[in-house]
């Protein structure tokens, strides 16, 4: 295996984050009008956006619904 790449890792651990994530995930599934999952069994996506200021994360249902989380924008 070639060392010169290196693992690109993303991970979500601020409690407030992790909080607002199964928040949004218990209230939303109560309400959705997406009751099944993408073919892989994901009603949710996270997606992360690197930035200069540090990663932005999104959580997604798969009905379109997101919420943005920011504990690394809170100035």
């Amino acid at each position: 295996m070639d060392n010169k790449y290196k693992p690109i890792v993303f991970s979500i651990t601020d409690e407030k984050d992790l909080k607002k994530i199964y928040g949004f995930k218990a209230e939303h599934t109560k309400s959705c009008r997406e009751k099944y999952p993408d073919v892989f069994g994901a009603l949710f996506t996270y997606s992360f956006v690197p930035t200069g200021l540090g990663p932005l994360c999104f959580v997604k249902c798969a009905c379109g619904e997101e919420i943005t989380l920011d504990s690394d924008f809170n100035f």
